[in-house]
């Protein structure tokens, strides 16, 4: 598995969060290949409806609606040994984005730390005594707040992850240590990315703390209680429920949530406009790093399809020769010792190129454009492509066997497509792909459009 910035460690900037993900793949390349030498080919299917991972999960969702309107989709697991449940929250404008870069991600890990009736030493203590786990994340386009349980801990599982989301403690020791813990002591990359960004579109947020952040705890309250918003909410489930425990949940989240009220807000939506930088090539003056680390970075970002889309995937496979080719260059051209390709989730989704401990970038931009479109030819592509669409497809289906992973694909699904099933169709999608069609998307949308900054 490649490394990537220390600074994508945070974000939301892995592949694992996309069904993309970098993977060493010239070591295990001969597994294509069978004893006999001959070149096994993948099954084709004329529809999705026949496609086996598509059969066996399709009729295992359920889809109802609390009193007050707010979604619930379950989806029923038997291999899971756990349960999971989140809230998927659409996201709102922030008012500055410079002045409360964080304050999503900060109330959200606020709320966790414990509420009025039940303080944050009880709620760690549940970990071990009954492994129950808060959790959130925060993407660019959407929030998730959840709890992992057993299912025998389901009623107070519910009644805990309810008592923090309406009822956190909110104090202000529990404020200034997890804020503490969470300023950075230097800028990176990605922080820079995200403001040079947010200049032509007022969107892209840094969803960590910053140098610039000014968050104080009213925020914090304030931010909260826009939360409390049923017209913001959808709620996923995953786990190996009996048709009795999918009706006790169902009953226990009426009870908790049903009283929250709709109320009309504005969801966070991109601007129409390319993002792209004044000049394609930036290099960042006076770029502050870790003292401890004097290496250089570099960072290419160029525009990509609508994320989940049919040519979404495109950029999904074309990620791992990207990858390889990158590898490969890195120990021929000795310019970086780490290199990778990701990208960055929201509606407007950017792929990215990194590159850590990088001399001289400025001239070598060119020659490495020129070089990735040599590498990108069809018949390169054919001869991995049967191995790539397996890649991707083991680590869309091994997401069946935990509650997390699989909520995960549901929440991009209901969020980018409105479809918490789109998961487990797009291995079918993925077969229809072709060589041809990843040379012709990389030569529209990638070749020549890249961006870059680099220190």
């Amino acid at each position: 598995m490649q490394k990537k910035f220390i600074f994508f460690l945070t974000i939301s900037v892995i592949f694992s969060n996309l069904t993309l993900f970098s993977c060493n793949s010239t070591k295990i390349e001969n597994s294509q290949i069978s004893k006999t030498g001959t070149k096994i080919k993948a099954p084709q299917f004329d529809s999705v409806n026949e496609e086996p991972f598509f059969i066996q999960n399709n009729q295992l969702f359920i889809e109802e609606k609390l009193s007050n309107g707010i979604p619930v989709i379950i989806k029923l697991s038997e291999n899971q040994k756990s349960c999971g449940l989140r809230f998927v929250l659409d996201s709102v404008p922030l008012a500055d984005l410079q002045k409360f870069s964080g304050l999503e991600n900060l109330t959200l890990n606020l709320m966790t730390a414990g509420s009025i009736r039940f303080d944050s030493n009880y709620v760690s203590s549940l970990e071990y005594a009954k492994k129950i786990f808060l959790c959130a994340k925060v993407h660019q386009d959407f929030l998730e707040y959840g709890v992992k349980f057993e299912k025998e801990n389901l009623e107070s599982a519910i009644e805990i992850f309810s008592a923090t989301f309406k009822s956190p403690a909110l104090n202000q020791e529990q404020f200034e240590k997890l804020k503490n813990i969470s300023l950075p002591q230097n800028q990176n990359l990605y922080d820079i990315l995200c403001q040079k960004l947010s200049e032509k579109d007022n969107y892209f947020a840094n969803v960590q703390l910053t140098k610039n952040s000014q968050i104080e705890l009213e925020d914090v309250k304030k931010y909260h209680q826009q939360l409390q918003n049923a017209s913001r909410i959808k709620i996923i489930a995953s786990g190996n429920f009996s048709q009795l425990e999918t009706e006790n949940l169902l009953a226990l989240l009426n009870r908790e949530f049903s009283s929250l009220k709709k109320i009309n807000f504005a969801k966070k939506n991109p601007g129409a406009q390319k993002i792209q930088l004044e000049e394609k090539k930036c290099k960042i003056e006076n770029y502050e790093k870790n003292l401890g680390n004097q290496k250089k970075c570099a960072l290419g970002f160029v525009n990509v399809p609508p994320i989940l889309s049919d040519q979404y995937l495109y950029f999904g496979l074309l990620s791992f020769y990207i990858d390889d080719f990158l590898s490969q260059w890195n120990k021929n051209n000795k310019i970086a010792s780490d290199c990778g390709c990701s990208v960055l989730i929201s509606k407007k989704a950017l792929g990215i190129i990194s590159f850590y401990d990088v001399a001289d970038f400025e001239n070598k931009i060119e020659a490495l454009e020129n070089s990735i479109l040599k590498a990108i030819n069809e018949n390169a592509i054919d001869a991995k492509l049967d191995f790539y669409k397996r890649l991707y497809v083991s680590f869309i289906q091994s997401a069946e066997l935990d509650a997390e992973k699989t909520l995960e694909q549901m929440a991009l699904g209901l969020v980018y497509k409105n479809d918490a099933k789109d998961y487990i169709k797009r291995p079918f999608v993925l077969s229809k792909i072709e060589a041809g069609q990843l040379v012709q998307f990389y030569n529209e949308w990638i070749f020549e459009n890249w961006n870059w900054i680099w220190e």
